[in-house]
């Protein structure tokens, strides 16, 4: 088998295997592709090494075996990547959903209004993400930068609570409640700035 046959036939193997152990894993994520590029580098030592040892090229046989080899000491690699985010991917995502949400379209707003109920949804939404990073040691399912389950559980508890919000809070809210809350919301952080002040002076 040439090398270059050997090496696109172990890659294809690899991808096969990736899929059936492990269904939600993104294959196209760069995570993966970089554990696929570290696959390719250590299938053409592999062949090399064969060639010099053996004085022949390896078959379909040793192919195989050195398949296997992976899938005992390395597939789990590819398992701790279901699809790796960042935190602006996830709020980037989700505020997107929520732009084109008919419930937010169905209501009138003022264009001060919209953009502060866009501000609230991205701070609720990257308190989500925060509370669910790094998630707990050994429980990389709990992990939302790289657990699909959990990306799509929190965007279905933030999807939830917006339409909650749409029908208890944001819907038939004058733009002089949500000015009013904007106060409250400024005095919160001057608050917490002063507060910040007095514990660095204090120290």
């Amino acid at each position: 088998m040439e090398l270059e046959e050997y090496v696109d036939r172990y890659i294809e193997i690899i991808k096969t295997g990736v899929t059936r152990l492990y269904p939600e894993c993104d294959l196209t994520s760069r995570r993966s592709l970089n554990l696929l590029h570290n696959e390719y580098l250590l299938a053409v030592q592999e062949y090399d090494c064969y060639v010099a040892k053996h004085k022949h090229k390896p078959d379909y046989h040793v192919l195989i075996e050195y398949f296997e080899e992976w899938r005992i000491n390395r597939s789990e690699l590819f398992q701790e990547n279901e699809r790796v985010i960042s935190e602006q991917d996830f709020l980037e995502y989700y505020l997107n959903d929520v732009k084109s949400s008919r419930l937010l379209k169905a209501s009138e707003y003022t264009e001060e209004d919209y953009r502060f109920i866009l501000k609230r949804e991205r701070y609720l939404a990257s308190q989500m993400f925060k509370n669910n990073c790094p998630g707990i040691y050994g429980y990389q399912e709990l992990n939302i930068r790289q657990s699909k389950k959990r990306q799509d559980y929190c965007l279905n508890v933030l999807k939830k609570r917006f339409e909650i919000d749409c029908a208890d809070f944001y819907v038939g809210v004058c733009s002089s409640c949500l000015a009013c809350l904007r106060i409250q919301e400024n005095r919160l952080k001057e608050t917490d700035t002063l507060f910040t002040r007095l514990i660095i002076c204090l120290v």
